[in-house]
Order: structure tokens, then C-alpha cells, then sequence
């Protein structure tokens, strides 16, 4: 899986608590806020709401120390902070990009404040205040084989470096492949549209997805009712309190134990139909399930595995554990059906849902 990270901020309304459970490696979100309409196309949008407070993280696992992504960011106001950080295994700073008052964008090696390095920088004024960018990444973090190169909205605006030493100077230098990365952007930004992204090969052909894909957008759909499109195939969860388990879980933000589907007993599927996409053709490079779920005890284990279906035929993805008695999401991030991308027609097509698997 070559992209590891998608959030459009569009499916948690104005509750921030929610960010915390389950999708996030980071728990610096109590400083979050979410803001209807200030996202890239209207939706929703996130920042902090204090000075150093912690963004949403995302943890990788890069085996090749690279990592490519974007993020859709309005800057709201003058204060200067760390933007976009690369962590190494051990949890040391390596190197970030920072937004400047004057518009240009800068590259630097080691944590912020006294022992960074600036390895490169754009011209100014290559991003507006208060006016939504795409900011565009490749980086490696490495001793002697480090790059960076940037875009915004598309066009380069920090050229491709080879290399270089992108690893935090002195102590701060832990060795070892980096394995988080966060957009410790702080108050004055809103962000929409994150994406994360690693250097290795899906090994599907068609859709390899290990390097930069150039600006998109991130859309989050929640499950038609029932009596909307017929629902989706499998239905052998039992439902709260109505007949039709779309109703059960299309709530924005999520209402809990108001309304929820459940299973009794491992191999039960619940699949669902959604909304099609806005676009009416394109590439579409990835779909991610977000199932929120929980266990109705602390005691035995369970598991649930996401699960798309397309042309009468199922998909069953990764095994993930059920939380104890508080709503998680339990995500999984597909590339295509099978050896096939995915376009517009099969993902408007597609029933998404979950098995409960043990």
C-alpha cells in the first residue's frame, strides 16, 4: 500500500473529540477545533486553537526513509511555526517545512528552534494569506542521500535537491527510518485534504500510487438508507431500533449508541450503499473504509475487517481489533479492486462495509 493516509475532516461535524480515537497517532488534539465551511471547497476544516499545540499525526512505515503527500492549507495570520514534521522511529525531529510571513516556504533539518538547519527554501510570496494552496511534498530523510522538492497548487516551487543530510544535526540525529509524519501546523492555518503517501509499490500495476499524484481533493460520504437505493447486499447485522441499517449509521457527526448496527457472532457482513462521487469522470486513486466501531464489553477479543463489494464479488481487507466499549475508527485504504484502479463508475458502483471476523 503505497498511500497510507487520506482525511478530508468532512465526517466529524464540530465534534474535535473524535479526531483522538483510533485515526490519529497523536494525542495533542484537545487543542483542535474543527470549522464548518473552512475547508478547501467549503467543507469542513481543521486547526489548532493554541500556540505550539500538536496537529494530527500519522504514523508510516517507510522502509526507504520516503515519503510524498499534500495538504490543502489557508493561512490566517502571521505567527511562525513548524508546519509539516518528519519524525524518525525513535520519535526525534529530523526535518520540517515551515510557512513564512513572506510567502516562501522553507525546508530544515533538526527540530524546531536552536538546532535546526535551512537545506532550502522558495522565492517569497509563493503561497497568499487567507487564500486555500496545495502544498506538495517528496522528501527523504537520510544522512547522504537526502532530497527535497515542493509544490504549491501544482507548480514547483522548491526544485528537486539530492544528497543532502536531512537528518536533525548532532544528538538529535537518531538513526533508523522515520515512521511519523504530522501537520503540527498551528492556530493561525486551517487544513483540508491531507494525504500521506510512502515510496513503495503497491505492486499492482496501473496504480503504484509511490509518487506524487498532484493536487486532489478528499471527499468523505456517509451510507444511504436503505429505502434510498435498496441497501447494500450483506445485511446480517441486526439493527437498534428501525429496519433499515442505513439509517443506522449515515449520522454526521456520529450519535453512538443512538443509532448502530451490531453482530452477535463472527462472519456476519454489513455492506452499505453511498452517495456517488461529485465528479463525473477522473482518476480516482484510492478509497478509504472508516468503520467506527466498539465492543459492547471489556471481555472477550474481537476483530472486524473492512470490506468493499464490487460486480457481486467481496473484497475482505485486513483483520483490526475491536476497542473496548468506546467508538474508534477502524480504517483501511484500498487502491483499486483487485489488479483494477478504481474509477468513477466502480466506486459509485461499490458497496462498502465491514465483516465481523473473530
Amino acid at each position: 500500500m503505497s498511500i497510507v493516509f487520506t482525511e478530508s475532516f468532512d465526517h466529524y461535524g464540530t465534534t474535535v473529540a473524535l479526531l483522538e480515537q483510533g485515526k490519529w497517532t497523536d494525542g495533542g488534539l484537545v487543542n483542535a477545533q474543527l470549522v464548518a465551511g473552512g475547508g478547501r471547497c467549503g467543507t469542513t476544516a481543521y486547526r489548532n486553537t493554541s500556540t505550539g499545540a500538536v496537529g494530527p499525526s500519522a504514523g508510516l512505515v517507510v522502509a526507504d526513509q520516503f515519503s510524498w503527500g499534500q495538504v490543502a492549507i489557508r493561512r490566517e495570520s502571521m505567527s511562525t511555526t513548524d508546519g509539516l514534521k518528519f519524525q524518525s522511529a525513535g520519535g526525534a525531529d529530523q526535518a520540517f517545512f515551515n510557512f513564512m510571513s513572506d510567502g516562501s516556504i522553507q525546508f530544515r533539518g533538526g527540530p524546531v528552534g536552536t538546532f535546526h538547519v535551512l537545506i532550502a527554501s522558495s522565492a517569497p510570496a509563493v503561497y497568499s494569506m487567507s487564500q486555500v494552496f496545495v502544498f506538495e511534498w517528496e522528501v527523504t530523510i537520510s544522512a547522504t542521500v537526502g532530497t527535497v522538492q515542493a509544490w504549491v497548487d501544482g507548480v514547483e516551487v522548491i526544485a528537486r535537491l539530492t544528497g543532502l543530510d536531512t537528518r536533525a544535526p548532532g544528538s538529535f540525529g537518531v538513526p533508523g527510518d522515520y515512521t511519523m509524519i504530522h501537520t503540527g501546523i498551528g492556530f493561525e492555518y486551517f487544513i483540508d485534504d491531507v494525504l500521506f503517501g510512502d515510496g513503495a509499490d503497491s505492486g499492482v500495476t496501473g496504480f503504484p500510487n509511490n509518487a506524487r499524484i498532484g493536487p486532489v481533493h478528499i471527499t468523505a460520504l456517509l451510507a444511504e438508507l436503505d429505502s434510498v437505493a435498496g441497501g447494500g447486499f450483506h445485511k446480517d447485522f441486526s439493527v437498534l431500533s428501525s429496519t433499515d441499517h442505513g439509517a443506522m449509521v449515515d449520522d454526521n457527526p456520529p450519535d453512538d449508541d443512538t443509532s448502530y448496527n451490531f453482530s452477535p457472532a463472527p462472519t456476519q457482513e454489513d455492506t452499505y450503499t453511498f452517495p456517488d462521487i461529485k465528479i463525473g469522470s477522473g482518476d480516482v486513486f484510492a478509497v478509504n473504509i472508516l468503520p467506527m466501531v466498539k465492543k459492547s464489553d471489556a471481555m472477550n477479543v474481537r476483530q472486524i475487517k473492512p470490506m468493499f463489494r464490487v460486480s457481486a464479488a467481496d473484497t475482505i481487507l485486513a483483520a483490526q481489533a475491536v476497542p473496548d466499549t468506546q467508538y474508534e475508527y477502524r480504517w483501511e485504504i484500498a487502491e483499486g479492486v483487485g489488479a483494477t484502479p478504481w474509477s468513477v463508475a466502480s466506486v459509485n458502483a461499490a458497496e462498502f462495509g465491514l465483516q465481523d471476523f473473530s
